[in-house]
């Protein structure tokens, strides 16, 4: 299995479904959520644009939380305070949610709602 399989297994596919005719439906706020139909020509794009949503949440949640604070102590000479630090990660994990909710609402654009699943 290849790191895209692994990373697609893990993170993608867990918002995709499909009907009793095989027609893919995307499920942008999990199955027991409004899903919406996927065309086949906008598949692809669709999860590749999640991929990239993923990695970029990923790689953003280690840069707020883990990098910018170490610049901060360098930068100031001291060490932060424990709360200032879970502050700042409670920030962090609150703008990421809210902007993979914003893109995932973004990726449904246009697609055609179907019921969710029973």
């Amino acid at each position: 299995m290849t790191v895209t399989g692994i990373f697609d297994a893990v993170f993608v596919n867990q918002l995709f479904g499909t009907t009793e005719r095989g027609e893919t439906i995307f499920y942008p706020h999990g199955k027991g959520a409004t899903g919406y139909l996927v065309p086949p020509e906008r598949e692809a794009g669709l999860r590749t644009g999640l991929r990239w949503l993923t990695f970029v949440a990923l790689f953003g949640s280690y840069v707020l939380v883990a990098l910018i604070p170490r610049i901060v102590e360098a930068w100031l000479g001291f060490a932060l305070p424990l709360p200032w630090f879970i502050g700042g990660a409670v920030v962090a994990a609150v703008v990421m949610i809210g902007a993979i909710i914003y893109f995932l609402r973004r990726s449904a654009v246009g697609l055609e709602a179907v019921a969710p699943q029973g």
